[in-house]
């Protein structure tokens, strides 16, 4: 798993993770982040033509939350039996308003 974040920040993130393409593998991603408190700000699911055996991506943008959940979540992405590969996690900062 590749996870860059700020300790202790709520902050959104990023996440790309290779997938299996067959029905249920985005509910049991999605399950897992929500176990963890992860609320899902958008997903996208890309097609499966044109993808190697390495699996399809799937790319999810969270609303914020703290990355200690989120780097628990991603290691039990990671340990799925529908993942190929490490996921990549990357922490968004947003910038602050006025």
């Amino acid at each position: 798993m590749l996870f860059r974040s700020v300790a202790g920040l709520h902050e959104r993130h990023f996440l790309r993770v290779r997938v299996s393409d067959r029905p249920g593998v985005l509910s049991q991603i999605t399950g897992i982040l929500g176990a963890h408190g992860i609320s899902i700000a958008s997903v996208i699911q890309h097609d499966a033509a044109g993808a190697t055996g390495a699996g399809v991506p799937l790319v999810i943008m969270t609303h914020a939350c703290g990355s200690a959940a989120m780097a628990t979540a991603v290691a039990a992405i990671d340990g799925s039996d529908v993942v190929s590969g490490p996921s990549v996690c990357l922490s968004v900062l947003d910038e602050p308003t006025s």
